[in-house]
């Protein structure tokens, strides 16, 4: 009597069938939840990658914004420098002709007639 199980140990078909039945929803389950935890992981994978792409725009704004910065410093340095070289003539000017006599310095003509009338 080997081949043949105890009674204790047998199991309706219906008890099998309801026992397969629960466990194919518990799977059915665990599959739905995996479903939702990939979905999940998607749009957080999609979200990520728009963060990427902003955070890389940003970046190239950035480093535009710093090219133009340095190119408008450098500007900025040349008209000083030239400015600077501009006053430093006049200012030379200015001491020379300090030095220049008064008699060989014109005098300021208004050029207005005596018959205009105010």
């Amino acid at each position: 009597m080997q081949g043949i199980s105890p009674l204790h140990e047998y199991i309706s078909p219906k008890e099998e069938y309801e026992s397969l039945e629960r466990l194919l929803q518990r799977h059915e389950a665990e599959i739905r939840s995996h479903i939702r935890v990939q979905q999940q992981l998607k749009i957080y994978i999609e979200e990520l990658e728009q963060e990427i792409l902003n955070t890389r725009q940003r970046q190239q704004q950035i480093d535009e914004i710093q090219a133009q910065n340095h190119r408008l410093t450098i500007e900025l340095n040349e008209i000083k420098s030239s400015r600077l070289l501009s006053l430093s003539k006049v200012i030379t000017k200015a001491s020379n002709a300090k030095e220049t006599p008064m008699s060989k310095v014109r005098p300021f003509s208004t050029n207005k007639s005596k018959d205009t009338v105010l």
